[in-house]
């Protein structure tokens, strides 16, 4: 039976730092990403070796599939924020028309007070 070395806490917290360092979003929820990119890749550690223990089938948790896990995540997030950038423009253009709508309603009340 071949035995992976699985690599220490502060390894895994200073690769998904890195790697995650330029995202857009606050720093303590970049802290908490770290911890569940770790958590995701022990859980699946732990789960591999349950998995060759109970069926004798291998399951390979390798830091290429850590970095995959990472750039899922980089990837995911860049799409959601795109997707919120541009609802929220939809929504800003929305308030700009009922403004104005608004605006023309108003003056059309006014015009016909006037006259």
């Amino acid at each position: 039976m071949c035995v992976v070395q699985a690599w220490p806490d502060d390894a895994l917290e200073r690769v998904a730092n890195k790697f995650l360092e330029q995202l857009d979003i606050e720093e303590d929820q970049k802290e908490e990403t770290v911890k569940l990119c770790k958590h995701f890749h022990q859980g699946t550690n732990k789960l591999s070796t349950d998995y060759l223990h109970e069926l004798g089938r291998h399951n390979y948790v390798t830091p290429t599939s850590y970095l995959e896990l990472i750039n899922a995540f980089k990837s995911l997030l860049g799409a959601k924020q795109d997707e919120t950038l541009k609802a929220k423009r939809r929504y800003v253009v929305g308030l700009e028309k009922l403004a104005f709508a608004a605006s023309q309603v108003i003056r059309e009340l006014l015009c016909r007070d006037v006259y």
